[in-house]
């Protein structure tokens, strides 16, 4: 009760509208527990969620409100990212490896997390169609040398292994494959 004796009603619905036991505000307010569990179940589910979410928000102001914590957790992830270069520098000048490497990965795990809520990050696909893979540079010059390596040659396996490992220089550009005679003994 307040202090000329009237009963908060508002503040004690809201109280019950965000999960407060009853009984503990019945007594904080010194009413009958019976007589709040009853006002409390003869409440509309209308007025009941006007207490638990405020007034009804139309679509364009519940985007608005989602749009304006999407900018807050994007500004709080950029004063950890702040915080996260000033202790990775300290670690750096000092020399901890063990504090250099827990915040590097701190740093890369922060870094994810904001270009994903802001749409930068994109997942490359997981799959690959095989036209695809028949458009990446020198596939079809690998698939030709194989081929041509496996026709009417006795040491094909052979042949094949040596191409593969020829063409595994890991210099970017594959070479192109050798012309096989396949009339030459």
């Amino acid at each position: 009760m307040g202090r000329d004796g009237t009963i908060d009603l508002v503040r004690i619905e809201k109280l019950l509208a965000d999960g407060s036991p009853l009984k503990t505000i019945a007594a904080k307010f010194e009413v009958s527990w019976c007589s709040l569990r009853r006002h409390w179940l003869g409440l509309s589910t209308e007025r009941k969620n006007y207490l638990k979410f405020g007034a009804q928000m139309t679509r364009s102001a519940l985007a608005a409100a989602v749009d304006e914590e999407k900018l807050a957790t994007l500004d709080h992830f950029r004063l950890v990212r702040a915080g996260l270069h000033r202790c990775f520098a300290r670690a750096v000048e000092i020399g901890d490896l063990n504090a250099v490497a827990a915040l590097g990965k701190a740093l890369d795990h922060n870094i994810e997390r904001a270009a994903r809520l802001s749409g930068e990050w994109k997942d490359e696909p997981t799959n690959i169609t095989n036209i695809a893979v028949l458009n990446l540079p020198g596939v079809a010059g690998i698939i030709s040398g194989i081929a041509r390596a496996l026709v009417n040659f006795p040491e094909a396996r052979q042949r094949v292994v040596e191409y593969l490992k020829t063409v595994d220089d890991g210099a970017g550009a594959l070479p192109a494959p050798e012309p096989i005679d396949v009339t030459a003994e």
